[in-house]
């Protein structure tokens, strides 16, 4: 976030931490990470940035832990996550989680290799999939005798 914040002109990045209130690099904000965690953070910025910040994913309270930003010219568009995030583990819940529960079709339009939910599938793909076991489990008791 607070690289979003510096990138699109933010002067001063305010942390919400009493001993550190602002920051005016993106090297003092790493530095203040280093003492502090990422949950302690609440950041704003004191520079007006155009554009539309849409929460992708919220926190108990409503903030967004994760989100979209788009400039006001729609030329740029900024995924928003914690600092210093794994993008693998980002990714994995993605695929893992939130669309299998929010979009479950799109795991089944795109063929993703995590998609195992048989209800999304084509009469087709039923017969394929079951075909595929039995021709699996002949091969292995054939290997087996």
């Amino acid at each position: 976030m607070g690289e979003l914040l510096f990138a699109t002109g933010a002067e001063d990045v305010l942390t919400g931490i009493p001993s550190a209130p602002r920051v005016h690099r993106l090297a003092e904000l790493d530095e203040l990470l280093a003492r502090t965690t990422a949950g302690q953070l609440h950041l704003s910025a004191t520079a007006a940035t155009e554009g539309e910040l849409v929460p992708i994913l919220v926190d108990s309270l409503g903030e967004p832990v994760v989100a979209r930003w788009t400039a006001g010219d729609g030329q740029q568009i900024w995924y928003v996550s914690p600092h210093r995030v794994d993008w693998n583990q980002v990714v994995a819940w993605l695929i893992q989680c939130a669309l299998p529960g929010y979009v479950p079709a799109a795991l089944r339009r795109v063929r993703s290799r995590h998609h195992l939910d048989p209800a999304l599938e084509t009469p087709a793909e039923t017969r394929a999939a079951a075909l595929l076991k039995s021709w699996s489990a002949a091969t292995w008791r054939t290997r087996a005798a």
